[in-house]
């Protein structure tokens, strides 16, 4: 797995790059790692798969005055993305390896994200502030977090506060939405977190489980 951070690319051809590198340095990763016994590399070999994904999607978007949704600048640096196919058999071809079945998967790394400051694979900010509750030995103690991610982007780009979106704002709908538009560019899976109501609130009840699960079957 490796994720590309949309966040830090600006033109098509940082993104021609970074696939094709990320990629290239994938399948030397199937080559290279090692492995509990030698049944493994033998599955590897007849079932060769890369993931190639990415993060920072919506802080890209961000950036670029967009909503959290498909968008027509983004469609383009995802067809690029699906490019990680040909390079993947091209150098694997040159390599004398068998050819990867899939090559591209996003997967959550929330703790990539973090650590560079950007939003983790596809989700949207999760909250511009909130209330953080951690274990300090036996106790439970709190602090108040300002997302980076939004103070920096306010701060340093001059991104007004009321046009950032985060996962309070965005529906369940939209963000399943827009899942099923990416799903066009990926070969393997995306993994997506929806955070919905507590149960028993106006947003989340008896009345309200029937057009939920209508609405999942439905981007099914």
């Amino acid at each position: 797995l490796l994720s590309i951070n949309m966040a830090r690319i600006d033109t098509l051809e940082d993104m021609k790059a970074c696939v094709e590198i990320g990629t290239v340095l994938l399948v030397a990763g199937t080559v290279y790692s090692d492995v509990p016994y030698a049944k493994v590399s033998l599955t590897r070999e007849k079932n060769r798969r890369l993931g190639l994904g990415i993060m920072g999607v919506h802080e890209w978007l961000i950036r670029h005055g967009k909503q959290y949704g498909p968008d027509d600048d983004l469609k383009k640096y995802m067809e690029i993305y699906t490019e990680s196919t040909g390079y993947a058999h091209a150098y694997e071809d040159r390599w004398g390896l068998s050819r990867s079945v899939k090559t591209r998967a996003i997967a959550p790394c929330g703790t990539i994200g973090i650590a560079a400051e950007t939003t983790t694979g596809c989700e949207p900010i999760f909250c511009i502030a909130m209330k953080r509750r951690y274990l300090n030995g036996r106790d439970w103690e709190y602090q108040y977090v300002i997302e980076p991610i939004a103070s920096r982007l306010i701060e340093h780009e001059g991104v007004k506060p009321e046009s950032i979106e985060d996962a309070c704002s965005i529906t369940p709908q939209r963000r399943v939405e827009f899942q099923v538009w990416l799903q066009q560019f990926v070969d393997h899976g995306i993994s997506s977190t929806v955070n919905i109501p507590a149960w028993g609130s106006e947003a989340n009840n008896e009345d309200t489980v029937g057009p939920f699960g209508e609405m999942l079957l439905r981007y099914l």
